[in-house]
């Protein structure tokens, strides 16, 4: 299956994100995984950077100096996100990680893509002590699916999405960036 005819297969809902993620690794079989680390670095130079917003930016270093402790969690390939933390600091980072054997790609995920439901039970999983104060806490989604760990703390924030309320979680905060 080609990954044009994957993604025409998602776009139609017959085919899960997961499963596109699996048609897209297996072209990267057989690649060493510092040169999927290089295309990870290309790609956040040329496709992720250019489309960070300043406001965001500011509003990680502001929750930094208040003594957050920014962590990401994300569906997106661990080898596309590790430039991103690295730039900004951020050593706490779920994502949805490539199998490898030793240096090689095997080209398919390893383990369950980080999404949904699951994204909530990874972050109680970094925290496995409880030792966190959850009514303190906040998280920033662009998505609906980041519910989980809305329900979790005591600041959800949605960021740019069209919706303006969400009867599951009635302290959501919409921001704009």
């Amino acid at each position: 299956l080609s990954i044009t005819g994957a993604l025409a297969l998602r776009k139609l809902r017959l085919m899960s994100s997961e499963q596109l993620k699996n048609v897209v690794l297996a072209g990267f079989r057989g690649w060493s995984r510092e040169r999927l680390d290089a295309m990870g670095r290309r790609l956040y130079e040329h496709e992720l950077r250019p489309f960070l917003r300043a406001a965001a930016l500011d509003e990680l270093g502001r929750r930094r100096a208040a003594g957050f402790t920014p962590i990401l969690i994300s569906g997106a390939f661990d080898f596309f996100l590790r430039p991103f933390c690295l730039e900004y600091g951020i050593e706490i980072c779920a994502s949805t990680r490539v199998a490898f054997e030793g240096e090689l790609c095997l080209g398919h995920l390893e383990g369950a893509e980080v999404r949904g439901a699951l994204k909530g039970g990874v972050l109680r999983d970094l925290y496995p002590g409880g030792d966190v104060d959850w009514d303190g806490s906040c998280a920033f989604g662009d998505e609906l699916s980041d519910l989980p760990v809305f329900e979790m703390v005591g600041e959800p924030c949605l960021v740019n999405h069209p919706m303006r309320s969400v009867p599951l979680c009635p302290n959501l905060r919409f921001v704009a960036w």
